[in-house]
């Protein structure tokens, strides 16, 4: 009984592994896109520097799992 819950889990997630992925690679180009706005954005605020900062380092790591996965 065991096995078998574990191979439906297995197939159900076998077949949306490349959504799965795509929507990572995704998220990870997004990420870096909104860091690099928020770096370009003037403001004196420690908190927005962070915020760009974490921004691009998620989405650089999120991409290279991403092609460490491929």
């Amino acid at each position: 009984m065991e096995e078998k819950i574990e191979n439906n889990i297995d197939n159900a997630l076998g077949v949306i592994a490349p959504q799965l992925t795509i929507f990572s690679m995704i998220i990870g180009m997004v990420l870096i896109v909104l860091g690099m706005i928020f770096c370009l954005k003037k403001s004196s605020k420690k908190h927005l520097k962070t915020t760009w900062i974490l921004c691009i380092g998620i989405g650089i790591l999120a991409i290279i799992s991403n092609l460490m996965q491929l």
